[in-house]
């Protein structure tokens, strides 16, 4: 190996083996395989309450909850109350827009970017 070349290890958060979504957010904001599935079920499927969230990934309604208090902490998503006619009002969960989205993954890469080019600058 020349001295020019890069040699990231493998487990490396910035070796990710395929390019999508899912992985991208697991790099960017450090997202468990189960937060990215929820997260993407929610961008693809729309908005889901607890229970469709708890049957769909076979988690104790309060694991899911604590997972979605995590991705609302990172404004990937939202939630909102629906008042039943019957019976209790709810919640369901909402994940962000593809281009909101697309901002907050450019600005994260960005300051990155900057932040590990500026300390390099100082080697």
């Amino acid at each position: 190996m020349s001295k020019f070349e890069v040699f990231l290890p493998s487990k490396s958060p910035l070796c990710i083996e395929k390019i999508n979504l899912q992985n991208i957010l697991k790099c960017c904001y450090g997202l468990s395989d189960i937060e990215a599935n929820i997260f993407m079920y929610l961008f693809e499927k729309g908005e889901k309450d607890i229970k469709e969230l708890s049957k769909k990934f076979n988690r104790d309604p309060s694991v899911i909850y604590r997972m979605l208090q995590k991705l609302i902490e990172y404004r990937l998503v939202t939630k909102k109350l629906v008042k039943s006619r019957i019976g209790r009002s709810y919640y369901v969960y909402i994940s962000i827009t593809r281009e909101k989205l697309k901002k907050y993954l450019e600005e994260i890469i960005e300051r990155w970017y900057k932040t590990v080019k500026s300390f390099i600058s100082t080697l």
